[in-house]
């Protein structure tokens, strides 16, 4: 298994146990992993790490696919779930609040963590 399938299959059950609905789209082209069916529509992108940065912190790359270096376009994506897999500890970020293409775990982003309301 993949890590990428692994960080999905995670992430199912993250939304299970919150009954949270999920669609997951047949075609694998499209630039998003699941929809959400919340207070509305979302398009979520699971991305998920344990690569350490230079100072000891955790990053997740935000590009498409393994080896592109594309960055996801607005309308493709409405939601990352972020999974920083050594701490056990999920991010959920809308997509206008990135404007990077690497995650990097800061207390910036302490109000994400497990920020379900958010899909």
């Amino acid at each position: 298994m993949t890590k990428g399938i692994y960080y999905e299959q995670a992430f199912v059950m993250q939304c299970l146990t919150r009954k949270i609905n999920l669609s997951k789209p047949i075609s694998s082209e499209l630039s998003y992993d699941f929809i959400a069916d919340g207070s509305s529509l979302k398009k979520i992108q699971v991305k998920g790490g344990a690569s350490r940065t230079e100072n000891g912190g955790y990053k997740v790359c935000l590009y498409k696919g393994n080896n592109k270096k594309t960055k996801y376009l607005l309308q493709e994506v409405d939601v990352f779930a972020l999974y920083i897999e050594p701490l056990d500890r999920w991010y959920i970020i809308p997509f206008n609040c990135i404007d990077t293409a690497y995650f990097l775990v800061s207390s910036k982003w302490d109000d994400y963590i497990d920020a379900w309301y958010k899909i």
